[in-house]
């Protein structure tokens, strides 16, 4: 069953702005079930996610078996953001992102140096 995945997100922690504030697992959390993760990343951010000829998000979809879709160009509204969509098994879906905000976070404290 496909859905997206509510979940206290642990890099909302690390990098509260790219990944907004949802509800905190249920009891029941299935790490097997399939679903999707919608994240805002900003756009300055996202070659570091996408990295040199697709390597870095290749390598995430490798390592954690997700599929993970970019919007081209397109901001969300009102924002500087771009969307990131991430889909496989929850605990897939988890790991792809904490690899996805820590990318950010170190683009971002590399910029500030």
């Amino acid at each position: 069953m496909a859905g997206e995945i509510h979940h206290g997100s642990p890099a909302a922690a690390i990098f509260p702005y790219v990944v907004p504030n949802t509800p905190v697992r249920s009891p029941d959390y299935d790490n097997n079930v399939q679903g999707t993760l919608t994240m805002g990343v900003v756009d300055e951010y996202v070659g570091a996610i996408i990295g040199y000829a697709e390597r870095t998000i290749r390598e995430i979809e490798r390592v954690t078996g997700v599929q993970i879709s970019i919007s081209k160009g397109e901001l969300k509204a009102g924002t500087s953001e771009r969307e990131v969509v991430i889909s496989g098994t929850r605990e897939a879906v988890d790991v792809a992102e904490v690899m996805i905000v820590q990318r950010v976070s170190d683009a971002a404290n590399s910029r500030r140096r």
